[in-house]
């Protein structure tokens, strides 16, 4: 068991002893704790936590030194809490948690980290030394896309199937199509990417593995049949993700096709390339004439394709030759839409 978890499930005990109305010395916490066979404990730490709690005026200890709850309230904080360095990085968590405002996630993350920040003494401690201009934490933010429409029930009961390696059935209704068909599926992980949930699903009929758009699932019913989750479960086994939350159905892994396209000296396309990760084997070759050529193995064609027209003249692809193919095509295109 972690530290922190240990602490946490101590404090659970110590809450249930006080809303019974016990009321206790600290050596007597301490004892119940080892009893309970919990392993991070010691009488300092106990003492240390209980005078938090009394400096708030919600637990005192009586002439015995036995320690209680004073307004009734069983919340004792856990030291990680009671950092001011520690609530730094809590706010910087609950910033990136408003990056996902209109998910089902949201509303109960955002609350959760809220609520953290607001009770915890170093917070009000730093509060209370703050200037006028805002803090650093506050200052830190994520940007993304909107939020697409996923209903919240639909989350919800994917991720308590989730909970107890339960199947799943629902009615799915593919991209362009207004018919649904059924299905039933492993449900495996559940994604967010830039504004789109996807849930990455075991299908049960053909035993492979597929994306499904959340907005375009209905009528989900959690069986009471389990599984046993596969040790390759992890949508990262299957991508390294560099363009989204997407993979090539016959693709068999990450490392697919080689993908080389030459990005033009001195244009943000290049030094956009230059600063980030596409894959483990990535190289970049200077071709002498204007331009440099990054390759990489992948199995995200059509994204990669997007990604590579997004640049226009900046860009274009040296191979395999079925992408130069479709790049050209439709350049010409769009050529035509201007003629």
């Amino acid at each position: 068991m972690s530290k922190i978890l240990d602490v946490a499930n101590q404090i659970d005990y110590i809450n249930s002893r006080f809303s019974e109305g016990a009321r206790l010395t600290v050596q007597e916490i301490h004892n119940e704790l080892v009893n309970q066979g919990f392993t991070h404990v010691s009488i300092k730490t106990l003492y240390r936590r209980l005078a938090t709690m009394r400096e708030k005026g919600e637990y005192a200890s009586d002439s015995e030194g036995r320690w209680f709850s004073k307004s009734g309230q069983t919340v004792l904080l856990p030291s990680f809490i009671t950092s001011s360095e520690n609530v730094k990085y809590i706010n910087i968590i609950k910033n990136l948690v408003d990056s996902l405002q209109g998910t089902p996630v949201y509303e109960k993350a955002s609350r959760l980290f809220g609520e953290i920040a607001r009770v915890s003494p170093a917070e009000k401690n730093y509060g209370s030394a703050k200037l006028d201009s805002p803090s650093a934490s506050s200052r830190i933010i994520f940007l993304g896309a909107p939020a697409n429409n996923t209903r919240d029930s639909v989350w919800r009961e994917i991720f308590e199937a989730m909970e107890k390696n339960q199947y799943i059935s629902f009615e799915y209704t593919k991209p362009g199509s207004s018919n649904s068909f059924s299905i039933s599926v492993m449900p495996l992980q559940l994604i967010f990417d830039n504004g789109i949930w996807d849930l990455w699903a075991n299908e049960c009929k053909s035993r492979k593995n597929h994306l499904y758009n959340l907005a375009r699932i209905s009528r989900i019913t959690v069986k009471q049949e389990t599984f046993i989750l596969p040790d390759d479960f992890d949508f990262h086994n299957e991508t390294t993700g560099s363009f989204g939350c997407y993979r090539d159905v016959e693709g068999t892994g990450p490392g697919k096709t080689k993908y080389s396209i030459w990005l033009k000296n001195g244009t943000y396309a290049q030094t956009f390339a230059k600063e980030r990760f596409w894959g483990p084997d990535q190289s970049f070759e200077d071709k002498g004439d204007g331009g440099i050529v990054l390759s990489f193995t992948g199995n995200q064609y059509r994204p990669i394709l997007r990604w590579i027209l997004g640049w226009g003249s900046e860009a274009r692809p040296v191979e395999p030759d079925c992408l130069v193919e479709d790049w050209k095509n439709q350049i010409k295109e769009m050529s035509a839409l201007v003629e």
